[in-house]
């Protein structure tokens, strides 16, 4: 998920200097796969590499890991329970995470399931 909202941010900061993917792959030295996949969050992203986009974008690596935990606070789901008994809050759960997996694709399944197969009763 980290390496998804990276990639998210480092694609605002490039949109927000009007550079094409392209333009900035070649500003910064990087092969445009590799950048794209960078921005896609499906490759992992190095401190060294994410110091040369932060140069190229004219933006400090402070700047860009306060702003990424911000976005990072926003996107994580905060679960509260107003209930006290433990049954309601086994059925607000129940309930949660039957919507949540209901609206994944068949991959992010299966990789849930691998995921929390090792805790299963």
């Amino acid at each position: 998920m980290k390496n998804l909202i990276a990639g998210q941010l480092i694609k605002e900061y490039r949109k927000e200097k009007n550079f094409k993917l392209i333009e900035f792959a070649k500003e910064i030295n990087m092969a445009q796969s590799s950048l794209s996949r960078i921005e896609n969050g499906t490759r992992e992203l190095s401190i060294s590499v994410l110091t040369n986009i932060c140069n190229g974008l004219g933006i400090s690596l402070s700047e860009f890991f306060l702003k990424l935990e911000g976005k990072q606070e926003i996107l994580e789901p905060s679960v509260e329970f107003s209930k006290e008994s433990s049954n309601e809050i086994n059925e607000d759960l129940d309930s949660l995470l039957h919507s949540t997996i209901a609206s994944l694709t068949t991959e992010q399944k299966k990789g849930l399931y691998i995921l929390l197969f090792p805790y299963s009763k």
